[in-house]
């Protein structure tokens, strides 16, 4: 994953602020990442959650990549 974003920040494109294009990108450009983005959002049992929260826990898992991919790229740094 952490290749995958460093790559796409690389090409000049700015971080993904919907969900749904986030994992249509991470899973785009590595298909061993296809289902990821899912196991973290299931981890979270969202089926006891309201909508809100659902969306909300979609959007700090997505934010939580990030910042593991960040700090990734710091260690090789």
């Amino acid at each position: 994953m952490t290749k995958v974003l460093y790559k796409d920040q690389q090409e000049g494109n700015l971080p993904q602020l919907n969900v749904e294009d986030f994992i249509n990108l991470i899973e785009r450009k590595n298909p061993k990442l296809q289902g990821f983005f899912k196991i973290l959002y299931n981890s979270m049992n969202p089926k006891e959650k309201s909508l809100k929260t659902q969306n909300s826990l979609k959007q700090k898992i997505m934010v939580f990549c990030y910042q593991m991919a960040g700090l990734q790229i710091k260690q090789v740094s």
